[in-house]
């Protein structure tokens, strides 16, 4: 995907002002280091999509009705339209120009959970059970998990005592 949207730039001489994914599971931060260099706004969901995808109608309807719209309005459109259409569902719009310090927190976290030691494996598996994850096939099928959700996993590490001690 980062080839891909590396030639994309080098063909056309910029980056896509808008990367929206209609896909499952494409608002992990693995997937921002691969594209955040090419686009501006990537809209994506963090979660499991309805098979149906976007509202395209409703989407499309609203950048025929205001062309000029930014890529951030146009970002913002589709996450509103995708919740409104899937009781909330959960879709993302991100500005890439925010992923740096992001990623910068995020090493800076697990440098200073890595400095002090305090990962036993017991304590590790614990974090490792409790995180909130996502799954290849279905919400309750829970042998093939494929990701574990950032925020419960650092709020997780965070509260333990084992491995919050010498803070």
């Amino acid at each position: 995907l980062g080839r891909a949207m590396r030639q994309i730039k080098a063909r056309s001489g910029r980056s896509v002002d808008l990367l929206a994914f209609d896909a499952c599971y494409m608002a992990m931060l693995s997937v921002m280091a691969e594209v955040k260099d090419y686009a501006s706004v990537i809209t994506a969901s963090q979660d499991i999509e309805p098979n149906t995808g976007y509202p395209y109608g409703k989407i499309l309807a609203a950048l025929r009705a205001s062309p000029d719209m930014t890529a951030e309005d146009l970002g913002a459109r589709i996450v509103k339209d995708f919740g409104a259409a899937y009781d909330n569902g959960k879709e993302s719009a991100i500005k890439t120009s925010a992923l740096p310090a992001v990623f910068s927190a995020l090493s800076a976290w697990s440098d200073a959970v890595m400095a002090r030691g305090a990962v036993t494996p017991a304590a590790a598996a614990k974090v490792k059970t409790e995180a909130s994850y996502g799954y290849y096939n279905a919400p309750d099928d829970l042998t093939h998990p494929m990701s574990a959700d950032l925020c419960s996993y650092v709020a997780l590490v965070s509260a333990d005592k084992k491995l919050a001690k010498n803070k």
